[in-house]
Parts: C-alpha cells; structure tokens; sequence
C-alpha cells in the first residue's frame, strides 16, 4: 500500500490549494476526488470567489461584509485572518491559472454582495 504525508479529500479549489501548498512544503501529497477538478462544485458554483481587489476595497470592508453575509454565525477572527490574506491568495490562483470571470477592463470580475461591496 502506497503511503503519503497529506492526503487531501476533494478536488475543489480549497482542496487543490492545500495539496500544492503541501507538495511545495516537501509532504508526499493524494488527492482524492470524485470529479475531474474542473467539475468540482467549485468550478460550478454560481457564488464565485471574491476578495478585496478594487481600489474601493480594503480587507476591513471585506471582513465587515463577510461578517454581515455570515448572518452572527462566522468567527470574527477567523473572517478578519482570511480577509487579510483574500486578495493575495486569489492573485496566486490567477497565477496558478485558475480561469476567473473578467471585467470589461481585463480585471478578475468582483460583484456586490454585501452592503460594503461596489464593482
């Protein structure tokens, strides 16, 4: 039986990133999935992925809309550690060659969510 240092389960986005970020760490890394990446509920989720990425965005702002959408149920820490890392953990996915919706200008399309969020 084969054996690895970090086994992964799912082959969604989240799961992708742990497994590169293990392999780069120097772990012998499984990935288990029950689809080709590309049809991971990530790749079909209609929600998308969202950072602080415009000029009119700040990972408090971020944070904040984050912690209304959670509707009381999100860990204020928690929201306020993964906004500050948001943005440059999707600009490393684009790097890595995740395909985003674009805006007219080129830009990795953002949506309002929350009250906090303009385009």
């Amino acid at each position: 039986m084969q054996e690895f240092d970090v086994v992964v389960i799912g082959g969604g986005i989240s799961g992708l990133r742990a497994a590169v970020a293990a392999k780069r760490a120097g772990a012998s890394v499984a990935l288990i999935s029950k689809t080709h990446p590309i049809r991971s509920n990530s790749g079909l989720a209609q929600g998308g992925i969202n950072a602080p990425l415009g000029k009119d965005d700040t990972p408090e702002t971020f944070a904040d809309d984050t912690l209304a959408a959670g509707d009381g149920l999100c860990e204020r820490s928690v929201v306020q550690s993964f906004a500050q890392e948001a943005a440059k953990e999707v600009l490393w996915l684009e790097q890595m060659g995740v395909p985003f919706n674009r805006d007219k200008d080129g830009r990795i399309d953002r949506r309002r969510f929350g009250s906090n969020r303009r385009n």
